[in-house]
């Protein structure tokens, strides 16, 4: 009993003193950095308006160790190390989707200040100047720019550490278009998408940050579909195109996001076709109209290039038979030499077999 009472009494005289001595080093270690670096520390402490929690506890040696005399900083771990050891945000990323400045030793403090600042998230400027210390200055773009790019507004669309998206965005693209966007898709089912559209579609076609073209538009709106509809370039460009073509562009007759017709027309035919061609729609109204309309303009007109799909005779006798006896005792007989509209009003009119006159 004696021997366990004068191990009690020792136990109770040792802990206090554990203590005192725990404190005292506690206390050694926040204040031997200070003894030296004062100035250091009140520099940012006193006017700063966002302060580095273990830096405002005094506490150092969580990010450095003790160095003597080398008169050197020196880093318990890698940089990168020591602030994701607290800050997890490298969790779930893959070294092809972190931002390259945090592959680099030095990165975290690339953008951001250890000990203190006066930016929110201890940022080295304001969040909309820290991205030009490594990246082109908006205000040298040349055209139209876009208002987040212009603004300085990097971290709307991307994340400044890593992501799973590529560019570092900060969702699928589609979606974080359609954030400020959602305009596009009124009254259109996603299942109605333009096909070169799906979540990471939308700079296939736009520039994100500048563009000399219209709506951010990569090219001009003719070159930037021929990119993908390059079967078309011939009639497009050629010396028959469209009229259309000529000063506008194919969203004048397609709608480049989603298709509320075939083909992504912004309407059906032939309403669409009257939009410019209201004389012929004055003529479908007449006493005949030609009933090949009810099928669509397309059934005789190319909507890109030349103006029929065929040359006559031969683009009317795909409907009219040449061999029937009514139509050779009509026609003479003599129908290879003849233009069928020299003739026949082929919209509509007023006479009988769509003649020009009886």
């Amino acid at each position: 009993m004696k021997k366990i009472g004068k191990i009690l009494l020792i136990s109770l005289l040792i802990i206090p003193l554990l203590y005192v001595v725990s404190t005292a080093g506690k206390k050694k270690q926040e204040e031997r950095c200070l003894k030296c670096h004062p100035k250091y520390y009140k520099r940012f402490s006193d006017k700063k308006k966002f302060i580095h929690k273990p830096f405002k506890e005094k506490k150092c040696d969580n990010c450095h160790q003790f160095h003597g005399f080398r008169n050197k900083i020196e880093f318990k771990d890698t940089i990168v190390n020591l602030c994701t050891k607290c800050h997890n945000i490298l969790d779930d990323l893959t070294e092809d989707n972190i931002h390259a400045p945090i592959l680099d030793e030095e990165s975290c403090i690339s953008c951001h200040t250890p000990h203190a600042s006066d930016y929110k998230n201890l940022l080295i400027s304001p969040k909309s100047t820290v991205c030009l210390e490594c990246h082109d200055d908006p205000a040298e773009a040349v055209g139209t720019k876009h208002v987040p790019y212009a603004e300085g507004g990097c971290i709307k669309c991307h994340t400044p550490h890593g992501s799973i998206f590529g560019a570092l965005f900060q969702m699928p693209i589609g979606y974080m278009c359609l954030e400020c966007h959602g305009n596009i898709i009124t009254n259109y089912p996603p299942d109605n998408m333009h096909t070169a559209d799906d979540v990471n579609s939308c700079n296939n076609c736009h520039d994100g940050h500048n563009s000399e073209h219209s709506s951010l538009l990569k090219f001009d709106s003719i070159d930037l579909c021929l990119t993908c509809h390059e079967d078309l370039k011939e009639k497009v460009t050629g010396t028959d195109k469209h009229s259309v073509l000529e000063d506008e562009s194919c969203t004048i007759c397609h709608n480049p996001h989603f298709q509320k017709e075939n083909q992504n027309l912004v309407d059906e035919t032939p309403s669409l076709c009257f939009t410019c061609h209201p004389d012929i729609e004055e003529t479908l109204n007449l006493e005949f109209p030609h009933a090949a309309v009810d099928d669509g303009c397309m059934t005789c007109h190319d909507p890109h290039g030349g103006v029929f799909v065929e040359l006559q005779p031969d683009l009317c006798t795909n409907c009219h038979d040449t061999d029937d006896t009514d139509f050779q005792k009509k026609h003479t007989g003599d129908i290879n030499m003849q233009k069928c509209t020299s003739c026949h009003n082929p919209h509509g009119a007023n006479n009988e077999n769509l003649l020009l006159s009886k």
